[in-house]
């Protein structure tokens, strides 16, 4: 048993402070009572003005939800995101309505070439001879396909299909 949940509040949040970001994602990791108590810490020094990022908000809720004890309800449900939890984005963390394979990703996030859910026309799968084998979201405009799809079966790497579609990397 760890003594790291024992520890006060206040020099709680002064370790995480010092630690960064995925430190503290993997010090969550480690408990579930231990990820309760950074949630408390992140949750009671929250301000407008340094925000908690959304991934560390995230991966601490997911370990710390099955946590049992009489405050943990309470701690978690003062994270902005859980009223929103059904129509956040997976990868930045904004609400949205767009749901591609039944996992919402907003549409800034898909035309991110630096994010793992970038997503293209068909048209470049049609070009490259993969459009038969792989998934297509019905998009507004045109039907969309992951770029990391694209890749695998095209055997191309991500600079070149950058290179492919004229974009500056």
């Amino acid at each position: 048993m760890s003594l790291f949940p024992s520890l006060p509040i206040e020099v709680l949040h002064s370790l995480l402070q010092f630690c960064g970001e995925e430190a503290c994602i993997a010090l969550s990791r480690t408990a579930q009572q231990t990820a309760v108590a950074i949630a408390e810490a992140l949750v009671t020094f929250h301000t407008k003005l340094r925000p908690i990022p959304f991934r560390l908000q995230y991966s601490v809720y997911l370990r710390a939800r099955y946590a049992v004890g009489m405050h943990v309800y309470r701690v978690l449900r003062q994270f902005y995101f859980i009223k929103n939890l059904s129509r956040a984005c997976r990868c930045c963390g904004r609400t949205t309505q767009r749901q591609v394979c039944g996992a919402p990703l907003c549409c800034a996030c898909t035309r991110e070439p630096r994010n793992r859910c970038w997503m293209v026309g068909i048209q470049v799968a049609d070009s490259l001879g993969v459009s038969d084998h792989i998934f297509q979201h019905k998009g507004a405009r045109v039907a969309l396909v992951f770029a990391e799809h694209v890749q695998k079966l095209a055997y191309i790497s991500r600079r070149d299909l950058v290179m492919n579609l004229g974009l500056l990397w």
